[in-house]
């Protein structure tokens, strides 16, 4: 093995994976990535329930 690679595998237990399994991901991913910087414009609030909203349909089809 690697060595150099040992602190990123050490790493593995804790980490946290985009859910790239799930069908809905990419419609969500790409929502996510169009609407997130409106949060400095808009209601912070407002924009993530604007894209909640997208992620709970999306995840009922």
């Amino acid at each position: 093995m690697d060595s150099s690679l040992l602190p990123f595998i050490n790493q593995l237990p804790n980490a946290i994976f985009y859910p790239g399994d799930l069908a809905a991901w990419p419609k969500v991913a790409g929502t996510l990535a169009t609407q997130v910087g409106t949060g400095v414009i808009y209601d912070p609030a407002t924009v993530l329930a604007k894209i909640q909203k997208v992620a709970v349909a999306a995840g009922t089809k």
